[in-house]
């Protein structure tokens, strides 16, 4: 069986196991490039479709979503990148799955020890919003720290901002392919990740930030 016709398989038979559950009483649903979860009434999630990825930039494997079904309880919502999910509980938890190194482990791809313990710490609670480029993830805890995880194309970057983000309140943050943009309380923007994608690679102008209002079409 190629891996094409095995993909296809597994996706078939997971879709008549899912396929009664998505009858009634889902409130949400999030996708990545090749799959679905919804979130139901009770706060628990299914999901279904393929979970590749092969190609992916740093590829370590996948997260399956039978790896952390029995750990999706109580959640509130869920988020997605291009390749990955996050769930956050009602206490703020988040739990991830997907392709590995864009977020689905949970880690930052080439971090230090101590940063992926004080990852591990932030994503433990308190985690009241999330955001994604296409390969990683920004959580926003209700403390005012920001985490971020998964494939980032300049982690120095985030680093170098953080200060910035913590030193005042975060209204909403956007993004691009591959970089953030945080819209702050006194209308300053924060922007890190790829400076090709939008994000602030190398220090810029404090001119260049100016506080201005911003208006979304979205």
């Amino acid at each position: 069986m190629s891996w094409c016709d095995k993909e296809v398989h597994e996706f078939n038979a997971e879709l008549r196991n899912v396929n009664g559950q998505l009858v009634g009483d889902v409130v949400h649903i999030a996708s990545t490039s090749l799959r679905f979860a919804a979130l139901k009434k009770d706060g628990s999630v299914v999901s279904w479709g393929v979970e590749g990825g092969e190609h992916l930039p740093a590829y370590r494997g996948v997260i399956p979503f039978r790896n952390v079904q029995d750990q999706l309880k109580d959640i509130t919502h869920i988020y997605s990148n291009k390749w990955a999910f996050a769930a956050v509980t009602s206490k703020g938890a988040v739990i991830t799955w997907g392709s590995a190194t864009q977020g689905g482990n949970g880690l930052i791809n080439y971090g230090t020890e101590e940063a992926q313990k004080k990852l591990k710490e932030d994503l433990q609670d308190n985690v009241v919003g999330i955001y994604s480029t296409d390969t990683a993830f920004v959580a926003v805890r209700s403390d005012g720290r920001v985490a971020q995880w998964g494939y980032v194309y300049d982690e120095a970057s985030f680093e170098n901002v953080q200060q910035e983000l913590i030193s005042g309140e975060i209204v909403h943050i956007y993004s691009t392919e591959g970089a953030f943009a945080a819209l702050m309380a006194d209308d300053r923007i924060v922007t890190w990740g790829s400076q090709s994608h939008g994000g602030r690679a190398f220090a810029q102008a404090e001119e260049e930030l100016l506080p201005t209002k911003i208006v979304s079409g979205y």
